[in-house]
């Protein structure tokens, strides 16, 4: 009949612990929005602030390297920059590519946020850094 015996398991079995999901929602990344972020001052303000703060690595001056760092990064939805990459980089001068990531990282401002549905949302943002030697 049932429930008239009582059986133990095995007491050396241990449960595995039980795994957590994240404690926190990570929103999706878009790329398109209906508001695009926005630095402070505008984009212009933006690109003087990244030409103003370049150094030109010197081995790349003084072998006459060249061109454009194209980077993509995420304007998260309080504004601040993150997960910063290069897409496609100045050839043969990975110190411009770490250079340029160094400048966008280092943004001192937090951009108007983009927005989708009325909603702040996190945005990709693509930009190129040019490496011109003048």
């Amino acid at each position: 009949n049932v429930g008239e015996k009582d059986q133990e398991g095995d007491k050396d079995i241990i449960a595995p612990p039980v795994e957590e999901g994240p404690t926190e929602t990570v929103q999706e990344i878009l790329t398109v929005v209906e508001e695009m972020p926005e630095p402070p001052g505008g984009i212009q303000a933006f690109y003087q602030y990244v030409a103003k703060s370049i150094q030109y690595p010197s081995m790349a001056r003084e072998a006459g390297l060249q061109g454009k760092v194209f980077l993509k990064f995420v304007v998260e939805i309080d504004g601040s920059i993150g997960d910063v990459q290069v897409l496609k980089g100045v050839p043969g001068c990975s110190d411009c590519d770490k250079e340029a990531i160094r400048v966008i990282k280092q943004y001192p401002n937090k951009w108007k946020p983009g927005r989708n549905n009325g909603r702040a949302a996190r945005v990709y943002y693509n930009l190129p850094v040019v490496f011109k030697i003048s």
